[in-house]
């Protein structure tokens, strides 16, 4: 699943670039970086490709449920079968919801903290999420 690009002025010249998210893996701990796109294009075709391709495997086949979500909305972007299998959800029931929206996370206020911590710190883990 490609992730949207998003738009960011540039200081200097005033000039928009495109930013690229890009998955990376380390130590089996998965996270997403914006590039901006000429770093992206520095990259090789085929390293990327790769790369992209290694992330969906790992995101597909991990046994930890994970959400990616989009950091300004708290939207879904994307589920890994194993979360969706666990929750008894269709992955087209989860994408495009909050956090908040799926029965199991129903805890408005730590939801919003939990917001809140992926807006300022990039990412958020729930190792001890009770279902």
């Amino acid at each position: 699943m490609e992730h949207p690009s998003s738009w960011a002025e540039d200081p200097d010249s005033r000039e928009a670039r495109a930013e690229r998210r890009t998955p990376i893996v380390h130590n089996g701990n998965v996270a997403a970086r914006e590039m901006l796109s000429e770093q992206a294009e520095a990259i090789p075709d085929q390293a990327l490709r790769e790369s992209e391709l290694s992330y969906r495997r790992l995101f597909e086949a991990a046994k930890d449920g994970i959400l990616i979500l989009d950091v300004e909305t708290g939207r879904v972007d994307d589920v890994n079968p194993f979360l969706y299998r666990l929750l008894g959800f269709s992955p087209s029931e989860m994408i495009g919801k909050t956090v908040g929206e799926l029965s199991p996370f129903k805890d408005i206020v730590t939801n919003q903290a939990m917001l809140v911590r992926l807006q300022q710190d990039g990412y958020v883990r729930y190792e001890d999420l009770p279902l």
